[in-house]
């Protein structure tokens, strides 16, 4: 927030030389600070929002699915496995 009010304030462009240099400081930059730092932040409400339902989509089309393609894919997956299993066998033999 201070880097902020001091962007507010154009300290960079009218109070360059004030930068990192210790107090006191110019009256009309602590004014331009004070004003920019309490101008800085948003001013708080509070809100209500009704809750809707969550919509997913197409995703609940693809949960819509027998039985056979999911076996069919548990099997591929496991057959591809096995073949990995195997060639590590093949070729980490002593």
């Amino acid at each position: 927030m201070q880097r902020l009010a001091l962007l507010l304030a154009d300290m960079p462009g009218k109070w360059q030389d004030q930068f990192l240099r210790p107090g006191p400081w110019p009256e009309e930059f602590v004014s331009a600070m004070r004003k920019t730092y309490l101008q800085a932040g948003p001013d708080f409400q509070l809100s209500k929002m009704a809750p809707r339902p969550l919509h997913f989509g197409p995703m609940t089309t693809l949960t819509n699915f027998t039985r056979l393609p999911l076996n069919k894919m548990v099997a591929i997956w496991m057959i591809f496995g096995l073949i990995l299993v195997l060639i590590f066998f093949l070729t980490h033999r002593h």
